[in-house]
């Protein structure tokens, strides 16, 4: 028999070997758990069952990379014509992931081992899927020789490393450092494996590399349980390391004609699986119906939210958020925040203790609490149910939290529903609270024990004494009867009047001088240097008539040191003013 009729013959030979293998290595979409109801409508599919009750839901099992974005690193038209075999826009990489019709074929195709595309240099297929999914397969149908060495990787965002997903290679170890591998151990359930299937030289073209994910990992029966194999499986990019080319050994000889028949080409680029919504929704839509390359999203149920439905609604994190499975769809539930916050979190202690674990937070109307169900400090309920301030004053009080009635409580001699002056009979308001003024009740206003402030200068008594000195030529018991017979005072005028006609001893005997007269002397007096508080018993002194406040504040304006001691006490009788002042002045020193 000719070498040409046998060569034809291997030749066919291979065709439909190629052609049974492409049969049998479809992937098998309704055996793998991630497709449980690939027949279910969407009815059967709904997040709800038909008494309204939560339960596990997925969006319909999809080619995730039909149009996605894809990119390669090196396409046969970048550059070169690759030896007119290869027009320009003839194989760009768009034609890996577009609509595949096996009548009219399209590919992607790289430059040539002539061209210098050979080991190590690969060239890198990337394709972005949009949004993270559950991976069941991967399905690289080639157009030319299949590569001898590839790998391929996944990252689960687009903020994430790459990380490796599978590998295949005639030589695992030299190529990738990875020892072959057929099985994975329950106890390393997201192990990466190495393999050598794919990786002969037939076919020559039309052949598949094929990728299930939940191949050969025995925990695959327990994928809902599996945390680390959901893990595994999801991803939102892809990519595709061409590593080694598969040949005949001849590209030893560097004969061009044999270099330029080595090259990738891809005619379709397959992920099998389902939009990653963790249960929690039966469909996912683009942001933008109009733009398919929009951002991906679920279509959230049972309370959940989020591009992956990856958390609770803000306001309903009474209970952890959890995966859906078969046996506990996991729906958010709602926390009790009283109508006065529309955010909460889960507290596992607050669960812990309560049997409910939403903490409201950013509560409204000034209020606090677990459930906002309390005034926050520093606030008090009105009849109104609303929560007001207590104002209280931060000196006065032992702290800013005030009783339901709104009084605050208060330091020791302090007084006031704020806590913000001395109680009766108590003067120096203080951090420390108010000092007792002791006055004496008996001989005090109406029998109110009540301290007054009033500044009195030295030199302001002794202009004082001065001018009593002059009113009066009386001594002392006469005055005193006169003052207890008749209502005499210092009206607040600029002369000292009486109340009916004046008395002899009330003329005086040289020029009349009036308080303001004499205050105004002290005022106007630029050695005044000590100011002080000087504070007399309820039965000694009365000022009450006196124009003095006024005065008094022009001398503390006026004077540049001054001493504090205790308040003035009110008396009962301002007619005593005269034999007070006398008496004061006439004190032995």
């Amino acid at each position: 028999m000719p070498l040409s009729i046998n060569c034809v013959l291997i030749y066919q030979l291979i065709i439909v070997s190629t052609l049974v293998v492409n049969i049998l290595c479809q992937p098998s979409y309704y055996n793998d758990p991630l497709n449980p109801f690939p027949s279910l409508n969407a009815a059967q599919r709904s997040c709800y069952d038909e008494q309204g009750k939560a339960r596990r839901c997925v969006p319909p099992f999809e080619n995730a990379a039909y149009l996605r974005p894809v990119e390669a690193t090196n396409t046969c038209d970048d550059m070169r014509t690759c030896d007119g075999k290869c027009r320009r826009g003839d194989h760009t990489v768009q034609y890996i992931n577009d609509f595949h019709d096996n009548a009219a074929q399209s590919w992607w195709q790289s430059e040539t081992m002539y061209d210098g595309i050979e080991y190590p240099k690969t060239v890198n297929i990337t394709l972005h899927l949009g949004k993270s999914y559950d991976v069941t397969y991967i399905r690289l149908l080639f157009n030319s020789l299949r590569p001898e060495s590839l790998a391929i990787y996944k990252r689960e965002d687009e903020k994430s490393d790459w990380t490796p997903f599978q590998y295949f290679s005639g030589n695992c170890l030299d190529t990738f450092n990875v020892s072959e591998s057929r099985e994975v151990p329950d106890s390393q359930p997201d192990k990466v494996l190495c393999s050598k299937e794919f990786s002969d030289i037939s076919p020559l073209s039309g052949g598949n590399v094929i990728f299930s994910t939940l191949e050969n990992r025995p925990s695959n029966k327990r994928y809902d349980q599996n945390a680390e194999l959901q893990k595994f499986v999801a991803a939102t990019d892809i990519k595709v390391v061409l590593v080694r080319h598969g040949t005949f050994g001849d590209e030893i000889f560097r004969d061009p004609p044999a270099l330029k028949t080595y090259y990738y080409a891809i005619s379709d680029l397959s992920v099998g699986g389902r939009c990653k919504c963790n249960g929690h929704a039966d469909e996912c839509k683009t942001q933008d119906p109009n733009d398919p390359y929009s951002q991906l999203m679920c279509v959230c149920q049972h309370n959940t939210t989020g591009i992956n439905c990856e958390k609770c609604l803000p306001l309903y994190n009474d209970q952890e958020w959890g995966v859906a499975t078969f046996e506990d769809a996991h729906e958010c539930q709602p926390c009790n925040c009283n109508g006065r916050a529309i955010e909460c979190v889960f507290d596992p202690e607050l669960l812990a203790e309560t049997g409910n674990g939403g903490r409201c937070i950013n509560c409204t109307g000034n209020t606090a609490g677990p459930n906002c169900e309390r005034c926050q400090e520093g606030y008090y309920e009105n009849n109104f149910g609303r929560c007001v301030a207590c104002n209280c004053d931060k000196t006065g009080s032992v702290n800013t939290q005030c009783s339901r009635d709104g009084q605050c409580i208060c330091r020791p001699g302090v007084a006031g529903d704020k806590c913000d002056r001395c109680a009766d009979n108590y003067y120096d308001f203080s951090a420390q609270g108010c000092k007792p003024c002791d006055c004496n009740v008996p001989g005090s206003l109406n029998n109110t024990a009540q301290c007054h402030p009033i500044i009195i200068d030295l030199l302001l008594l002794e202009k004082i004494r001065m001018f009593t000195a002059r009113v009066s030529q009386m001594d002392y018991r006469n005055q005193l009867k006169q003052v207890q017979k008749k209502d005499y005072r210092l009206e607040d005028d600029d002369e000292v009047v009486s109340k009916t006609s004046k008395p002899e001893w009330a003329q005086p005997k040289s020029k009349t001088t009036s308080v303001s007269e004499a205050v105004s002397e002290v005022v106007s007096d630029k050695n005044l240097r000590t100011m002080f508080f000087l504070g007399f018993q309820c039965n000694l002194f009365h000022l009450a008539s006196l124009p003095l406040l006024t005065v008094a504040h022009q001398l503390f304006m006026t004077s540049s040191s001054f001493l504090f001691s205790p308040f003035l006490c009110s008396f009962p009788s301002s007619s005593n003013i005269v034999w007070n002042v006398y008496v004061l002045l006439q004190a032995p020193s």
